[in-house]
């Protein structure tokens, strides 16, 4: 295994790389969530990201993306953007590459008071102008997509970098 950016500790990194294959082949069961670019498996507090596994072809890829997603998250990190903390990218031995980044602990709107809904939409608008004002374009999100409400920290966060941009 060998770490392409970041400052995470490779041994924890190492351990995640196992726990990818074993969610994959079904041998234990974290909570999961997929999407078109992959899954994301939720590990204490911790997010990791990677590809479908399979097609090893794909991997470079991904890695292009993933490295793309981290640079995108850790510079909106460092302009104030409310976001997970990005710790590293990751390629396995077998090529899969991964991204390890902080778990958010988050609402989805659907799920907020009408209170809080106006307090996540309005916090959406201000970090979303902070973002373009700094030359970011944000791609596939809107307020209900690729955000959520933190209500401990009564802070809306931006997560899923895929489809964003710097100019």
């Amino acid at each position: 295994m060998k770490q392409i950016t970041g400052d995470f500790d490779i041994k924890i990194a190492r351990n995640y790389a196992d726990l990818i294959n074993k969610c994959s082949s079904g041998e234990i069961n974290f909570e999961e969530r997929s999407g078109a670019e992959g899954v994301v498996i939720f590990c204490g507090d911790h997010a990791i990201k990677h590809p479908y596994p399979g097609d090893s072809k794909i991997f470079n890829g991904r890695l292009n993306g993933l490295i793309n997603e981290f640079n995108i998250g850790k510079g909106l990190e460092d302009i104030g953007v409310n976001v997970p903390k990005m710790h590293g990218v990751y390629v396995r031995d077998d090529e899969m590459p991964f991204l390890i980044m902080g778990r958010l602990n988050i609402t989805d709107f659907e799920k907020l008071s009408r209170k809080e809904r106006q307090e996540a939409i309005k916090q959406y608008a201000e970090q979303r102008v902070i973002a373009e004002s700094a030359g970011y374009a944000p791609g596939d999100v809107n307020y209900e997509t690729n955000c959520g409400f933190g209500r401990k920290q009564n802070k809306l966060f931006f997560y899923d970098f895929t489809d964003w941009r710097k100019n």
